[in-house]
């Protein structure tokens, strides 16, 4: 199974786009969501491409979610932000990382769906 880790991807830098082993891959503009499920702490979103059916999974280990307004039976599940950034943590203080050394990641979909996490580490692989 092909991974790409984007667990380090720089700050507020886009992570719609990527490649995984030479194959570049557009969640905003290829791919709907499908699925959202927490086991464990890790929280698994399924994505298909809209054209070939590839399935891809972002899988974000050691989890805690923050924000969660999901619905997948919306007809819209397209993404449209999906980034790493920085938390308020305590009265005006910025963090990047919490104590444990998750990061902070931001997700936002066309039809208003929603998702804020706290993670340890951030794959996507092709099943």
């Amino acid at each position: 199974m092909a991974t790409k880790d984007l667990t380090l991807t720089p700050l507020f830098d886009g992570l719609l786009s990527f490649q995984i082993d030479g194959v570049e891959v557009d969640l905003h503009n290829e791919y709907d969501c499908r699925a959202v499920s927490l086991e464990k702490n890790a929280l698994r979103l399924s994505f298909i491409h809209v054209s070939t059916s590839q399935p891809i999974i972002i899988l974000f280990k050691d989890a805690v979610l923050c924000v969660l307004s999901f619905d997948p039976s919306s007809p819209d599940s397209t993404l449209d932000l999906f980034y790493r950034g920085r938390f308020e943590e305590g009265e005006n203080v910025l963090s990047t990382y919490d104590q444990q050394g998750r990061s902070y990641y931001y997700l936002s979909f066309y039809n208003g769906s929603e998702i804020q996490l706290l993670a340890r580490s951030v794959t996507a692989s092709f099943t």
